[in-house]
């Protein structure tokens, strides 16, 4: 976890494993900010082994796309990318399979003690992972 020394921090997920006497880690860069969620997941349908979840806060996409002033504060409520990470067998590693932007925004730290984004997206996530697996 770092600190800027500020309100937030970010936490750098890492799932190890050792392979050749040394440790591996089987995930992408997963970075997530103190307005984050994770969670592993049991999807036997598309994995053998629980994927990954992730929900992280944007600040105010719609006013950072169009340049202009907004009121988000920080710990307001925010639209979350959430992302899906799936492990491949062939390479031996987690891939980030899903991801994007919720429709709505969720309570930040100002209104709940944690955030709680990712059993509200299941649906949209696993409608979503059914999409691109149909490909």
């Amino acid at each position: 976890m770092f600190s800027g020394c500020g309100s937030g921090t970010l936490t750098h997920l890492s799932l190890l494993t050792v392979r050749d006497g040394e440790f591996v880690n089987l995930l992408p860069k997963v970075e997530l900010t103190n307005q984050s969620e994770y969670m592993l997941w049991s999807l036997p349908h598309f994995s053998n082994i629980p994927v990954l979840a992730t929900a992280d806060y944007i600040w105010d996409y719609n006013a950072m796309e169009k340049s202009k002033y907004t009121e988000e504060t920080h710990f307001a409520r925010h639209r979350y990318t959430i992302s899906l990470y799936i492990f491949e067998s062939k390479s031996g590693r987690f891939i980030q399979r899903l991801q994007y932007l919720t429709s709505k925004k969720y309570p930040g730290l100002d209104d709940v003690d944690e955030i709680r984004v990712l059993e509200s997206e299941r649906p949209v996530i696993l409608s979503e992972l059914r999409k691109s697996s149909a490909h």
